[in-house]
């Protein structure tokens, strides 16, 4: 392997590119493209990667070949007549095989009771918090994935597949971690410390947290008559991120998604909210316990209102193998991190972390090795 680069992100699939040296040898036409694994690994190929920094502090990422391409150039290096060829594999999450359209009618259900009925039939381990919100009839036109999607998008809670368990909860509840814990990054200014946190960047100016920005101008100047100071401010309506502007939430809501009653319509609203309305973006070094919806910890010399909690809304993980010179080897982690306050993060008292079912490989399926123990 010479390298690795996973994304994670809610509402989306996993998806990982891995790099593998195939040694192709001329000499020996009868003999195909071989790796330790055997020959090249077909489309839909059941794929299981260990990564991290140590055997003792990886993680699991399981998934499907969803294509291959390679790189074969004159610079590929030679060993004698055999020759090393990178192939790129393109790897979909265990929520590849949701793709298939289905076309079916579900009534007086809950966006938690669907989560749990798909989520078993594919074979995975559901962990839901329950909601309230009925739906009376619903039409299902697209495939498992997407219409979960679109479900939990109508009553607000975020859907993340780690592995073989299903996470639909709400933006409160915290995902956590293989061991309960919550990682720590530092970054120091002090000469020779070693910082955990290489770059963060964190949002600047006034932010909205129903959507779009605000841009408030405020000017003050000294009366030469009386000497007081006298303020004068400016305040631009909702903009997108290219200042153009656009109508209220309410409007924009009830054009994309007809609301059947005034309940329906506040549970709408609440749903297309930003919670997570401050923003920040940060690298560190590789850890493989930062995940989508985890909490992790930032101290350091940022400044006072960037230390303590974030919320990790998307990581993506870079692992790049250096076989001449192993000290050279590179893990990352660029997260896209956000918070509910522009100083502190507010969420509820976390719960004892809950066991996650292995995961088994039937039938070339990887499955949940139970499905019970729902929350």
């Amino acid at each position: 392997m010479a390298g690795v680069a996973i994304y994670q992100a809610e509402n989306a699939h996993q998806i990982a590119e891995l790099t593998v040296m195939h040694t192709y040898n001329p000499a020996m036409p009868h003999q195909e493209w071989r790796n330790p694994e055997g020959a090249m690994w077909a489309e839909n190929t059941p794929v299981h990667l260990r990564y991290g920094w140590w055997r003792d502090d990886s993680a699991d990422w399981y998934g499907y070949v969803a294509s291959s391409r390679c790189l074969a150039t004159e610079t590929d290096p030679r060993y004698g007549y055999a020759v090393q060829i990178p192939v790129v594999y393109t790897l979909a999450g265990t929520t590849m095989l949701m793709q298939t359209r289905r076309n079916r009618t579900w009534r007086t259900t809950t966006a938690s009771a669907v989560a749990r009925q798909i989520g078993l039939e594919h074979r995975l381990q559901p962990r839901v918090d329950s909601s309230s919100g009925l739906f009376e009839q619903v039409a299902q036109t697209a495939s498992d994935w997407q219409f979960l999607c679109d479900i939990t998008d109508q009553v607000g809670y975020r859907l993340y597949a780690d592995g073989t368990t299903l996470w639909v909860v709400a933006r409160e509840t915290v995902m956590p971690t293989a061991d309960g814990s919550v990682p720590t990054v530092w970054h120091r200014k002090a000469p020779g410390a070693i910082n955990s946190l290489r770059d963060f960047s964190a949002v600047l100016g006034d932010t909205d947290p129903v959507g779009g920005l605000r841009a408030r101008h405020e000017a003050v100047a000294q009366r030469r008559t009386s000497g007081v100071l006298a303020r004068a401010s400016y305040s631009q309506t909702r903009t997108t991120l290219h200042g153009a502007q656009i109508n209220a939430v309410l409007d924009r809501q009830y054009g994309e998604r007809p609301a059947v009653s005034y309940n329906h319509a506040q549970r709408l609203l609440a749903a297309d909210s930003h919670w997570l309305w401050v923003e920040a973006r940060a690298v560190t070094n590789g850890d493989p316990r930062l995940k989508p919806g985890t909490l992790v910890n930032c101290r350091g010399d940022l400044g006072d209102m960037n230390t303590g909690l974030w919320m990790i809304r998307s990581a993506t993980h870079k692992v790049s193998v250096n076989h001449l010179y192993p000290q050279k080897t590179e893990y990352t982690a660029t997260l896209v991190l956000g918070r509910n306050d522009s100083r502190e993060l507010a969420v509820p008292v976390r719960q004892p972390p809950v066991r996650m079912a292995p995961t088994v490989l039937v039938d070339g399926t990887w499955c949940a090795a139970y499905t019970g123990g729902l929350t």
